[in-house]
C-alpha cells in the first residue's frame, strides 16, 4: 500500500518552487492560514475540515538554490484513507490586487496517475509501488538532496532573449476524496522580483 507521506511530500514540494520567504500578497488574497514551519505555503481556505493535517512543514534555505543541498522536513497526519475515484487538481495563476487570478489547471484521476509524482521523490521512498489505497495515518520526515546546476553544456551558450514575468504567481495544488471532502488545498507563492520568476 502507498503512505501517506508520500503524498503529503508531494504537495508540501510545491512550496520548495517559491523565490522568497517573507510576507505575502497571497496572504491578503480569500486565503486560510499559513502552513506551520518555514515555507511560502497558505492553505487555500479554513483546514478544519481537511483530511489531511499538517503540523510542520519546513524547507531549508529557502529559497533552495542550484547547486546547494535543500532539506524539506514534514509531519503531520491523514485522517481517512485515499482510494479510488480521489482527484488532484493544479493550478497556476497570478496574484492581482490581491486576488487569485487563474491562467490554467489540469485535474487528473488521482490513483490512476500516481506516477506525476517525481521521481525524485519516489527514489526518498526506495521505489514502493505506487498505487491505491493510500493509507490513513500520521507522518513525520526529513529528507536532503541536493538541487543540481543547470548542464554544463548551457553554461556560456547564447541563448534568445525571451520575455520575463513580473509580479507575483501561485501554484495551487489540491486533492479530493471520491465522495468530495478535501484531503487537502495548499497555495505556494511565486515572487517573480525583478522579472525572473523562478531560479531554478
Amino acid at each position: 500500500m502507498y503512505h501517506a507521506k508520500l503524498l503529503a511530500f508531494a504537495i508540501a514540494a510545491t512550496g520548495a518552487l517559491a523565490q522568497t520567504a517573507g510576507t505575502s500578497n497571497a496572504t491578503t488574497a480569500q486565503l486560510g492560514p499559513k502552513v506551520p514551519g518555514s515555507n511560502t505555503l497558505y492553505y487555500c481556505s479554513d483546514p478544519s475540515d481537511y483530511k489531511m493535517t499538517l503540523s510542520d512543514v519546513s524547507i531549508t534555505p529557502l529559497p533552495p538554490k542550484a547547486g546547494e543541498n535543500v532539506t524539506s522536513s514534514i509531519s503531520g497526519s491523514l485522517s481517512k484513507p485515499i482510494t479510488n475515484g480521489a482527484k488532484h487538481t493544479m493550478e497556476f495563476g497570478k496574484i492581482e490586487n490581491s486576488t487569485l487570478a487563474p491562467i490554467g489547471s489540469h485535474t487528473q484521476d488521482l490513483c490512476k496517475n500516481l506516477d506525476m509524482i517525481p521521481d525524485v521523490v519516489i527514489k526518498h521512498f526506495h521505489g514502493e509501488i505506487k498505487q491505491c489505497p493510500i493509507e490513513a495515518g500520521a507522518f513525520n520526515m526529513s529528507k536532503t538532496h541536493a538541487i543540481p546546476e543547470p548542464p554544463k553544456a548551457l553554461k556560456g551558450l547564447e541563448l534568445p532573449e525571451l520575455p520575463k514575468p513580473s509580479g507575483e504567481y501561485y501554484v495551487k495544488a489540491s486533492t479530493t476524496l471520491a465522495d468530495g471532502s478535501m484531503v487537502a488545498c495548499i497555495v505556494a507563492d511565486l515572487k517573480a522580483p525583478e522579472g525572473e520568476m523562478m531560479s531554478s
